[in-house]
């Protein structure tokens, strides 16, 4: 009868209000929840991006599969002598035509597509690759460069990270010892006198050309003997006692002058020479 089905009818909407309700509650719940992971991402973001733009290393991140530059630090903007241009964020990394050119050790130019970055966006590493940089002023900068790609948790590639560590000082420091050696052994091997180094534990290190016309041994010879084959038994003593007194003196804090000796050396022939040595430390 109508009289029995009026309150199965309105148990039915009760049901039904009860089922809204809930899940219109757990959508408030997840709506609510959305918004707080994109409020966490944001923040981790601007974190992210904060650490990389205050960091004094040059650093750039490329997200795939565009190939966009998300993020580009003014470090590396003041490296590549370019902070008077637009920033390159949002910009396609293959479109960019840079001012500045990347060379290799040798000062060849490098091509786009073997740069650190662009192996990275192919999935490929780089650990510690020295490069130059030419800038638009003419100038010349070396950087240790480091690169791979950033895979998510499927093993999908979705960013390249770059990070450049500034040399040049190191590189300029290494091309005036460089020089400075040159210098030293244009020196030696062009003096008349028989110029030779050696360490503390008594090794002959280097010795001048003059010595095969004074001692009939090469200087690859020399190189291989000890000073006790240099010179003849009294005159080792003489020699050892001399480097014992100087290490002493060392000990004590205290400078080791020039010395002056009289030291008979051995030549290939059997023969002897008499020579006067003048020594010294080198700190």
């Amino acid at each position: 009868s109508l009289h029995d089905a009026l309150p199965i009818s309105l148990n039915k909407q009760l049901k039904l209000h009860r089922w809204l309700m809930n899940h219109l509650f757990t959508y408030k719940q997840l709506h609510k929840r959305v918004h707080q992971l994109e409020a966490e991402l944001d923040q981790a973001r601007l974190l992210l991006e904060a650490v990389i733009e205050q960091s004094p290393i040059p650093m750039i991140l490329v997200s795939m599969p565009d190939g966009i530059i998300q993020i580009v630090n003014s470090a590396l903007m003041e490296f590549l002598g370019i902070q008077d241009e637009p920033s390159y964020t949002s910009v396609r990394f293959v479109e960019i035509k840079p001012s500045w050119q990347v060379i290799d050790l040798e000062g060849n130019p490098v091509p786009q597509n073997e740069l650190p970055v662009m192996l990275a966006i192919q999935g490929k590493t780089t650990q510690s690759q020295v490069l130059g940089i030419t800038r638009k002023d003419g100038n010349r900068r070396w950087e240790l460069v480091s690169a791979g790609p950033i895979y998510d948790k499927s093993g999908e590639i979705v960013a390249a990270f770059a990070a450049f560590q500034d040399i040049t000082n190191l590189k300029q420091m290494e091309q005036a010892l460089r020089e400075s050696e040159e210098r030293h052994r244009f020196l030696t091997d062009n003096a008349r006198d028989v110029i030779w180094t050696m360490d503390i534990e008594r090794h002959i290190t280097y010795v001048s050309p003059p010595v095969e016309a004074m001692r009939g041994f090469t200087p690859e010879e020399v190189l291989k003997q000890t000073i006790d084959e240099v010179l003849t038994p009294e005159s080792a003593a003489i020699a050892d006692a001399a480097l014992r007194n100087s290490e002493a003196l060392v000990t004590l804090g205290e400078d080791v002058k020039f010395r002056r000796f009289e030291l008979e050396q051995s030549c290939k022939d059997g023969s002897t020479v008499w020579t006067e040595v003048t020594a010294s430390e080198m700190y």
